[in-house]
């Protein structure tokens, strides 16, 4: 049996492992080199980002193309959606509401804005995948840290190194004004993703190069 046969199914059961995802129809199609696409139709834009995590979760993927399509149940008005959607982003308390601004045009989801962190933009996103209606969403908020410290490429490889899921004998961190850029191999797009987070929590950070390749560390000679 191939390595992208096994992988597929392995996307697949994982998929019928999650318990929100499952018995959504999605189909799942994959490369030798680990890139996985998800197609269908799902019901709202929380299975579908929790479909992309649980295929994200699974050993040897390396990229996911998250082609789902967001049918709702029933359609909602723009203004609704929109209400809900603030009242969401007021609720999590590591978003600085007052500098973000939301659009919303048949369903989709328009954020704009600037924050310090990358952890903000991403809170911000998350806050409205459960909001009912929301087909789909573009997340333009801009990452934008004050100056770049003398010691964050020491800071990250620190923080690497007190990882306890990443090996970061395998990771090489450089920085180029307020780009960090991450090199390396990693076992999972689990550990890929961590190393990211990672260098996004140091202070000055605008952009993340991850350039990480997905693969098997070798251990013990093996």
């Amino acid at each position: 049996m191939s390595a992208s046969i096994v992988l597929q199914q392995n996307v697949i059961d994982e998929l019928a492992w999650d318990p929100i995802v499952h018995g959504s129809p999605i189909r799942v199609t994959t490369t030798r080199d680990g890139v996985v696409t998800l197609e269908g139709r799902v019901g709202s834009y929380f299975i579908r980002a929790s479909a992309e995590r649980a295929a994200r979760r699974v050993r040897g993927v390396s990229a996911v193309a998250n082609e789902l399509i967001v049918n709702p149940p029933y359609e909602r008005d723009d203004a609704e959606i929109t209400k809900d959607v603030l009242a969401g982003l007021s609720l999590t308390v590591v978003v600085p509401t007052e500098h973000i601004n939301v659009s919303v045009d048949h369903g989709w989801v328009t954020l704009d804005g600037e924050v310090k962190w990358q952890f903000q933009k991403r809170a911000a996103e998350a806050s409205i995948w459960q909001v009912p209606g929301v087909k789909a969403l573009r997340n333009r908020i801009k990452v934008k840290s004050g100056p770049s410290k003398a010691r964050v490429k020491e800071q990250i490889e620190a923080a690497l190194e007190r990882n306890a899921r990443l090996d970061a004998q395998a990771i090489t961190v450089e920085t180029n004004d307020h780009t960090v850029t991450l090199r390396g191999t990693v076992n999972s797009i689990a550990e890929r993703e961590e190393a990211e987070q990672a260098a996004w929590f140091a202070p000055g950070v605008e952009d993340v190069q991850n350039l990480l390749e997905v693969g098997v560390l070798a251990h013990g000679g093996v």
